[in-house]
């Protein structure tokens, strides 16, 4: 990997760990692709000045070189593409929406369609918003094979929208070793210490890169091909799963991946299933990025000097499916950009006294100063 990919691989994992710890409900089976996001916003920050570049950067952990940023990202998704094959399916996708005779600026839109593979799609959010609306969401689910339907629910895309940016991912691999299907049976699920469910469990004996480290155990298993694996990370007692996230951060994701070693493994692994649905706006927010979601306070002058834009949706939606051959997984973002409100005009109501300067505006100098008191008293 080039430098820049690499920085925004560090990013992105300071960032999936982060969004992952604020997304996270007890009890709550969850999937999301924080890639995706990061991808949908880093194409916004290109756009971003002032404080909202600011807060965006360190609630997303991009570097403050955009042009590094975005570079890293076209490399990253440039190796990407090259790891498809009959073995293994990964595909990254993005694309922008902008409406049609509103003035972007030119540069923002060669970036995205130069780093990001963006090809400005402009559409009429003013004329017919659910059309726009129903186009946007047919790519979304034709650049996840399917598996992501409906990203922006009716009504969420308005007249007043002037900008969607969004980014599809989706992966399908095989597992390197298949379970067995004459293997999988029926077997308890601890939900809770007291509770279990039955859950069709796969099993198989191999060897896998694992490493025991305190509380928690974690196993490699990696797909066919080119290198994607999927880490198990497993708490040691059945109410160990709180424990473990407190102890997920970047600093012991990267101990445990280093010191992992073969070995012998005998693994028990749920079939599972799981969809997951989140507006991001107000988590993105609290992260730190607030001015990007106040359309007083919005700066994304690098798009467009007309009225100003602000960030009103952040949607994103993520599908794993996990079984004895291996996995498929698919995620779509779609970030809206509203147009701020005009505000109302100042009013400057002379009813009362009031001073007045004639000054030299080059020089600043005053060349003369008095005030009103009383208008019908004129000399």
């Amino acid at each position: 990997m080039t430098p820049e990919a690499k920085a925004v691989v560090e990013a992105n994992s300071a960032f999936a760990l982060g969004l992952f710890a604020q997304l996270g409900k007890p009890d709550e089976n969850q999937i999301l692709s924080p890639f995706s996001v990061s991808s949908a916003l880093a194409m916004a920050y290109t756009g971003a000045r002032g404080n909202t570049e600011k807060q965006m950067a360190q609630a997303l952990h991009f570097p403050t070189n955009r042009p590094a940023l975005a570079s890293g990202m076209a490399a990253l998704s440039a190796s990407f593409t090259n790891l498809t094959s009959e073995q293994c399916e990964l595909s990254v996708a993005n694309a922008l929406w902008p409406q049609v005779g509103y003035q972007f600026i030119p540069q923002f839109l060669d970036l995205c369609r130069n780093n990001y593979r963006a090809v400005p799609d402009f559409v009429d959010f003013q004329a017919n918003s659910e059309a726009a609306r129903l186009r946007i969401n047919v790519w979304a689910e034709r650049s996840t094979k399917g598996k992501i339907k409906g990203l922006f629910a009716s009504g969420s895309l308005t007249a007043d929208t002037r900008l969607v940016i969004a980014n599809a991912i989706y992966f399908k691999g095989k597992w390197a070793s298949c379970f067995e299907k004459g293997k999988t049976h029926a077997k308890p699920f601890w939900v809770v210490p007291e509770k279990a469910v039955e859950v069709p469990m796969m099993r198989q004996k191999s060897t896998f890169l694992h490493l025991v480290d305190g509380d928690t155990q974690i196993v490699e298993m990696p797909y066919r091909g080119e290198g994607v694996s999927m880490l198990l990370l497993l708490p040691k007692t059945r109410d160990g799963l709180a424990g473990l996230e407190a102890r997920l951060n970047l600093e012991n994701l990267t101990n445990w991946i280093h010191h992992l070693r073969p070995a012998e493994v005998d693994i028990l692994l749920p079939r599972f299933k799981i969809n997951s649905r989140f507006s991001l706006a107000s988590t993105l927010a609290g992260m730190g990025m607030r001015d990007a979601f106040d359309q007083a306070r919005a700066d994304f002058s690098g798009m467009t000097a007309q009225r100003p834009l602000f960030i009103n949706l952040v949607e994103h939606a993520a599908l794993v499916e996990v079984d004895e051959e291996g996995t498929v997984a698919a995620a779509a973002t779609g970030v809206s950009f509203g147009c701020a409100q005009r505000p109302p005009p100042a009013t400057f109501q002379a009813d009362h006294p009031f001073v007045f300067l004639i000054f030299d505006r080059p020089t600043r100098t005053v060349l003369f100063i008095g005030k009103v008191t009383n208008p019908s008293a004129s000399a």
